[in-house]
């Protein structure tokens, strides 16, 4: 047994988990994973691995409490441990607000639920922000400033950035 995970088995325990037909042993949190986890990683995944269940979350305000990491760094490790370490961890943001593991399939629609509106909002967010009439108009107002009064309709081609690999050229081929 690595040294790691005999250190993950001392930090977790050895807990018995009842199942419908025989007992077995609880793999921790880290049975997924390939990789090494960091002391940041094992301490909150193992605060997080308490609370199963959606009813039963840890606030991040309670995380902060009990490791004196910012929420930053609480959330970009929360991140590396469900994407890194495979940790199936989800989040709440209506009471009881919080990460919680997720156990059964109520769990997962719960968390993705949450992901899934953060990120229509982010994207009604990045519409307004991303407008492309206002980038022209933005260019343009730097390119009257200029008093040129040539095409400016070529100088704000030339000026924008290219938004995506995808996007097409002024000549009109793809990139």
């Amino acid at each position: 047994m690595s040294r790691a995970r005999h250190m993950q088995d001392e930090f977790y325990g050895s807990q018995t988990v009842a199942g419908p037909l025989f007992e077995q042993r609880d793999p921790g949190p880290f049975a997924l994973s390939r990789a090494q986890a960091s002391p940041d990683e094992l301490l909150i995944a193992g605060l997080i691995w308490k609370h199963k269940g959606r009813a039963n979350p840890i606030s991040l305000a309670r995380l902060r409490e009990l490791t004196n990491f910012s929420e930053r760094h609480i959330k970009s490790v929360v991140e590396q441990l469900v994407v890194t370490h495979r940790i199936r961890i989800g989040a709440r943001r209506e009471e009881p607000v919080g990460y919680f593991v997720i156990v059964d399939a109520e769990d997962q629609l719960t968390a993705a639920r949450t992901f899934r509106n953060q990120i229509l909002a982010m994207w009604r967010r990045l519409k307004v922000i991303d407008d492309r009439r206002s980038l022209v108009e933005f260019l343009g107002q730097l390119n009257l400033g200029e008093n040129h009064d040539n095409d400016t309709r070529s100088d704000i081609d030339e000026a924008q950035p290219e938004r995506d690999a995808g996007s097409s050229r002024s000549d009109g081929s793809r990139s």
